[in-house]
C-alpha cells in the first residue's frame, strides 16, 4: 500500500462590502483520502455560533423552491426511534438552511450553490453543518448499489 499524502482544502471567506451581515464562504475541497485505513469518510463544514440556542428546529430547501420545517429526532409520520442521531437529523439542501434563536428570534441562514446534506443544532443546539464531500469504500446497501468511490486521474479520491 502507497502512502498517500494528506487531505487538502482551501478555505476563502469574504465580507460583503454592501452588507454587515453577509460573509461568503468558499469551500475548494481537494482529495479525500480512504484507503490506508479502509474507512469511509464525510468532510463536513460546521459553523458554530456562540450565545444562542436554536433548540430542535431547522428549516431547508428540498426543492429549491420552499423551505421544509424540520425537528430534530421527530417524524410526523411515525414515532422515532433511533441511536444515530447525526445520519437520521442530514436533509439535503438544494439552496439554503436556516435556524432560528428560541430567545431573541435572530435567524442564521446558509445558502450554497449546489446540493448538499446539512443539518443544525446536533452539536448543543448552536451549530449549522454542511457535508461537503461523502467518500465510501464499500456499498452501504442505501440505494446506488455500489461504493461511492470516484478518483482521479492520480487514482486519489475526489
Amino acid at each position: 500500500m502507497t502512502k498517500m499524502e494528506p487531505a487538502k482544502a482551501n478555505v476563502r471567506i469574504r465580507l460583503d462590502q454592501n452588507s454587515q451581515e453577509m460573509v461568503q464562504w468558499e469551500v475548494d475541497l481537494g482529495y479525500v483520502p480512504a484507503i490506508e485505513d479502509q474507512q469511509g469518510k464525510d468532510v463536513i463544514v460546521e459553523w458554530s455560533f456562540f450565545g444562542v440556542d436554536f433548540g430542535d428546529k431547522l428549516w431547508y430547501s428540498a426543492n429549491g423552491l420552499q423551505m421544509m420545517e424540520k425537528k430534530l429526532n421527530h417524524r410526523e409520520q411515525f414515532t422515532m426511534h433511533t441511536n444515530q442521531t447525526f445520519s437520521s437529523n442530514f436533509y439535503p439542501i438544494t439552496s439554503a438552511l436556516a435556524t432560528r434563536d428560541q430567545e431573541t428570534d435572530l435567524q442564521i441562514t446558509v445558502m450554497n450553490d449546489r446540493t448538499q446534506s446539512g443539518s443544525a443544532g446536533l452539536r448543543g443546539n448552536n451549530n449549522i453543518e454542511l457535508m461537503q464531500h461523502r467518500r465510501l469504500l464499500i456499498d452501504d446497501s442505501k440505494g446506488l448499489s455500489e461504493p461511492m468511490d470516484e478518483r482521479d486521474s492520480k487514482k486519489r479520491g475526489i
